[in-house]
């Protein structure tokens, strides 16, 4: 074999190992892009509402509301309890915003059923709002739709559930410990 051809074969033999190196990280970059949680949020959308429910965890060894179950989409306003794929929440508190951000309605769930209260009826509690931890009760997006800020909280997305427009947030130290989480409808 002479000097020439031994250098065709080892340029030959490069090129094959730069082909399946680059095809190599192409296949790896491309599986490790399906396994990001992409923000699959609207650019449009409104902040409907906010639950504090009873986590994942906990809701299934509950008995607090109704036997039936429904998914969420086919909830009745008054149902306390709700599923979503795999997933059961009990709910404890429910906020509603207009527009704006601004809540109009909150709702404590009881075993009985719920209790609405209007924003009116709120303001006139003063002491009650600080129990529930609010005061001008507002909510908004914040940068790129990757976290939602209230008055109190800057609040992390964990998991985004389009087709239910859900929204898990982020459990912190005390709401891990007491088996509670909070949920954001989007519309």
């Amino acid at each position: 074999m002479t000097l020439n051809s031994k250098n065709k074969t080892q340029k030959s033999n490069l090129r094959k190992l730069i082909f399946k190196i680059a095809f190599s990280l192409v296949i790896l970059f491309t599986l490790l892009g399906c396994n990001v949680t992409k923000n699959e949020i609207p650019q449009n959308a409104i902040i409907k509402a906010k639950y504090i429910v009873h986590d994942e965890n906990q809701s299934p060894n509950l008995s607090k509301c109704s036997n039936e179950i429904k998914d969420f989409h086919k909830m009745d306003e008054y149902d306390c309890s709700f599923k979503m794929n795999k997933y059961e929440f009990d709910i404890e508190d429910k906020f509603i915003y207009n527009r704006n951000g601004t809540c109009v309605e909150f709702w404590n769930y009881l075993s009985e059923g719920p209790i609405v209260q209007t924003i009116k009826e709120l303001k006139s509690e003063s002491k009650f709002l600080k129990t529930i931890g609010v005061s001008n009760m507002k909510i908004k997006w914040g940068i790129d739709k990757k976290i939602i800020i209230t008055e109190h909280d800057t609040l992390v997305i964990e998991k985004i559930f389009p087709n239910y427009k859900l929204i898990w947030i982020k459990q912190d130290t005390d709401e891990r410990k007491n088996g509670r989480r909070k949920l954001i409808e989007y519309r």
